[in-house]
């Protein structure tokens, strides 16, 4: 492909998944398979130039007075990419399949664009809405030029070793067979973390279960539940089963497992994950209108991985960051809100609940705990570290009930965890 019809597939790629809302890794992969005469530099380019324009989108647009997926691309090369406006004008008209020549006005604009400076908002340096400001600013204070700029920067490739088929050792050994480097994650004894991003769904480990893709942060916060061989779990909030799987390697593959959720298609790929990770105690169960009945006060432990803004993963996925809406927060809280009255009734007298989120929002966090307790007095915070497994490092310092994740602070996705016991 030619710099131009790069520069052309990374507008249409911007196009499709704004106008799709699909996330920008399912939209890049669509592009490479209706397209497979692209070659593996087209489309490593065409990818850093879309996440280019994710990752300074607020200056892109406050730059060229546009929001247009060609606008957004154009500016990237200049204020990401460091080229020229003569340059810029040149990769537009190269060839027939580039975008097509700039217009006066898309020339303007870019003349005049220059990097974020000290008068204006904070906001386009650190690529997020203004909207947000008040609630990072909530959440961070201080500390948020340094979160919020981690959050800008290209998330690594971790994987989690299923100890029921392998160890993490043998499974480095495994991979570098392949031509793979990975090293041992620091606060996850099950992971590895890749050197360097690549295509893993055909790998031998990850066929024949012996491996997931997980982020070492939520492989952490799967460890804060401590459950164990003949424990009863209910996952109330599966999803695709990420931290259900690692739940049942911890139990050895021995006790029960009802892992819901109110997507029956994210289930399915939950049923086969588990067959192939050698798990047979994981039921699982479309949630319906009021939630799971009939397990009532029966779970040991119950994990609440909660719809939530997906702040704490922005790294991963950029384009998040400018689809939440300040309706879809409040319609969020709500939600969180409603599975905790949902879910809290299956916990059994001694028994634990575990709240969590990929937030990084107090909102949907410190918030929804204190909203919970107010109501429900047979609760109680308990240390976030109370059940994790001996000889786990523990991130941050002093006795704070919750558990927060980040990658300024930990090198991982942004997670919150609060830990309650229900009165024996």
């Amino acid at each position: 492909m030619t710099p131009g019809a790069r520069l052309a597939a990374a507008i249409g790629i911007l196009s499709e998944a704004e106008t799709t809302r699909l996330p920008l890794d399912r939209a890049l992969e669509r592009w490479a398979k209706a397209n497979r005469y692209a070659g593996s530099k087209d489309r490593a380019a065409i990818s850093a130039h879309v996440y280019d324009v994710m990752r300074t989108r607020a200056l892109l647009a406050d730059r060229m007075k546009s929001e247009a997926p060609r606008a957004l691309a154009l500016a990237a090369l200049k204020l990401a990419g460091g080229k020229s406006v003569d340059e810029i004008a040149a990769l537009a008209e190269d060839g027939k399949y580039a975008p097509g020549p700039l217009s006066e006005e898309e020339r303007a604009q870019l003349e005049g664009a220059g990097p974020a400076g000290p008068h204006d908002p904070r906001n386009l340096a650190l690529n997020y809405p203004a909207w947000l400001d008040p609630y990072v600013e909530r959440a961070y204070g201080e500390a948020l030029e340094r979160e919020l700029a981690a959050l800008n920067q290209p998330a690594p490739v971790d994987l989690r070793a299923n100890l029921l088929k392998t160890d993490r050792e043998t499974l480095q050994a495994d991979l570098a067979a392949e031509g793979i480097n990975a090293q041992p994650t620091y606060w996850s004894p099950w992971g590895l973390r890749l050197s360097s991003p690549r295509r893993l769904r055909g790998l031998k480990a990850i066929r024949e279960g012996e491996a997931e893709i997980q982020d070492e942060g939520s492989q952490f916060v799967s460890a804060l539940l401590g459950a164990a061989p003949g424990d009863k779990v209910i996952d109330y909030c599966a999803g695709a089963g990420g931290k259900t799987l690692a739940i049942g390697a911890m139990m050895a593959g021995q006790g029960e497992i009802l892992a819901c959720d109110v997507e029956g298609r994210r289930l399915k790929r939950l049923r086969e994950r588990a067959k192939r990770a050698g798990l047979f105690n994981i039921a699982v169960e479309e949630l319906g209108p009021g939630g799971l009945t009939g397990m009532e006060g029966r779970a040991d432990r119950v994990i609440l991985d909660v719809p939530c803004s997906g702040t704490g993963t922005w790294r991963r996925q950029p384009e998040a960051r400018w689809r939440l809406t300040p309706e879809g927060l409040i319609r969020y809280s709500g939600e969180q809100a409603a599975i905790l009255e949902e879910a809290a009734p299956l916990v059994r007298p001694g028994g634990l609940l575990l709240y969590v989120t990929c937030s990084l929002l107090r909102e949907e966090n410190e918030d929804q705990i204190a909203g919970f307790l107010e109501k429900h007095a047979e609760f109680e915070t308990l240390p976030w570290s109370a059940c994790l497994p001996e000889g786990w490092p523990r991130p941050g310092e002093g006795a704070a009930d919750f558990l927060r994740l980040s990658p300024a602070s930990t090198g991982t996705d942004g997670f919150f965890a609060a830990l309650l016991g229900r009165a024996a």
